[in-house]
């Protein structure tokens, strides 16, 4: 049995679980920039658009939560009775609730921007739910998941409480359009089955998706193979060149002559192969200066022809 469904959902009909968030990712991307990579899609059944997001769908699951009571000094939006397009909302029954409070605020926004179309988004239902402490730890709102506050790190603009109810009650009296958009999300609160559900647009069995996820990434495994292969074809084919690090060494006569390659010799600075003959030294220039001397029975001979008396034989 698969761990959760993936189904489409207004994301006005899901609730947050925390009563702030930050303005970015974990990744340090805005949200705003989120919202703005959301595109709108022809949509299915009684929706008119189906949302996709650059980001993954978002999880949720049903339960029936009591709001927090009112800390001194805090504004509580149960206390005011805020009111909307909805009317009342009996807090006692379950509603649907996420984790990804994040892509909740940028999904919303983005459905609000549509409205008053009916729009739903993919998301997925959760059939092994999370323990009961992890979900009451986490509940931290004053609202019942309605509205939250986000905070922009490291900008001058100031903390906002997004509640979409508010946004869209701006418009008053409210439109044919916008009483069937309510319907709309109303239904969607109300759904207590992940059987009432539409599927998503191409949505097949849990296992044909995962079989032809397999399938896909064997194929994809299947071309960067075949694209190794090909490469290290390449390389044996190609010609071996020379290391860096080896020296030709071509005495200079055989240079003037033209010698062949046949008296050319390579010396590898790492250390020669013992069949490698090693290459041939230079003799040391002569000096033009200095004429080599030879002693003879007390006489110095040089090279030029003149001779001059030397000092040991005239002593001996």
């Amino acid at each position: 049995m698969p761990v959760y469904e993936e189904k489409l959902l207004s994301p006005l009909s899901i609730r947050y679980l925390q009563a702030e968030i930050r303005s970015k990712f974990r990744d340090g991307r805005e949200v705003e920039l989120s919202i703005a990579e959301i595109e709108a899609t022809p949509g299915v059944g009684d929706y008119d658009l189906v949302l996709r997001a650059p980001f993954p769908a978002i999880e949720i699951f049903r339960r029936r939560v009591r709001p927090k009571q009112t800390r001194e000094g805090e504004e509580s939006f149960e206390a005011n009775e805020v009111k909307s397009l909805l009317g009342s909302v009996e807090e006692n029954k379950a509603q649907w609730f996420t984790f990804d409070h994040r892509r909740l605020f940028c999904l919303q926004r983005a459905a609000v921007a549509h409205w008053p179309l009916r729009v739903a988004a993919v998301v997925e239902v959760l059939y092994a739910d999370h323990p009961s402490q992890l979900w009451r730890k986490k509940f931290d709102t004053f609202s019942g998941g309605r509205a939250v506050r986000v905070k922009y790190a490291h900008t001058t603009m100031e903390s906002i409480v997004w509640d979409w109810r508010t946004e869209v009650a701006k418009n008053s009296p409210p439109t044919a359009a916008e009483e069937v958009a309510c319907k709309q999300v109303a239904a969607d609160q109300a759904k207590t089955s992940v059987r009432d559900l539409l599927d998503q647009p191409g949505d097949d069995d849990p296992v044909t998706r995962l079989l032809a996820a397999e399938a896909e990434a064997e194929a994809r495994s299947q071309a960067a193979e075949a694209t190794r292969v090909a490469e290290s074809a390449k390389a044996r084919a190609a010609p071996t060149r020379r290391p860096h690090h080896a020296r030709s060494h071509v005495r200079p006569a055989d240079r003037a002559q033209n010698i062949g390659p046949a008296s050319v010799s390579i010396h590898n600075s790492r250390g020669a192969a013992p069949d490698v003959p090693s290459p041939p030294r230079r003799r040391r220039p002569r000096a033009r200066a200095q004429a080599a001397l030879a002693t003879c029975a007390g006489e110095a001979i040089f090279h030029d022809g003149s001779d001059v008396p030397c000092a040991v034989g005239i002593a001996a």
